[in-house]
C-alpha cells in the first residue's frame, strides 16, 4: 500500500528532516524499527489498526503537547507531521 504523501513531502514541504529530529530526541530512532516489524499492510485499514500503538509515543515525543513542546524544533507541528508520516508508511511498507 502507497500513500498519497512520501515522507519526503513532508520533509521538503516542512522543511524538517526525520534525521534532525531523531539526532534532537534518540527515543524516536527506536520507532522505526517497531514500524516495520508492525507492518506488512495491505489496505487502509490495516495500516490505520497497526498504526494506532504509535500515536501516544509519538505525542509523547513531538509536537506540541510533547515532552518538547516549547523546543523550536521538536515542539512543532512540522515536527510531528514528519514523525507521524515517516511511522505511517513504515507501517504501510513504503
Amino acid at each position: 500500500m502507497t500513500d498519497y504523501r512520501a515522507k519526503k513531502t513532508y520533509e521538503m514541504e516542512f522543511g524538517v528532516t526525520w534525521r534532525q529530529l531523531a539526532a534532537a530526541e534518540p527515543e524516536l530512532n527506536t520507532l522505526p524499527e517497531q514500524a516495520r516489524d508492525a507492518g506488512g499492510c495491505r489496505t487502509v485499514e490495516q495500516v490505520n489498526r497497526k498504526f494506532t500503538p504509535f500515536e501516544s509515543p509519538i505525542h509523547k515525543l513531538v509536537g506540541s503537547f510533547g515532552k518538547h513542546r516549547g523546543h523550536p524544533l521538536l515542539g512543532t507541528q512540522a515536527a510531528y507531521d514528519v514523525v507521524t508520516w515517516r511511522l505511517r508508511n513504515t507501517v504501510a511498507g513504503d
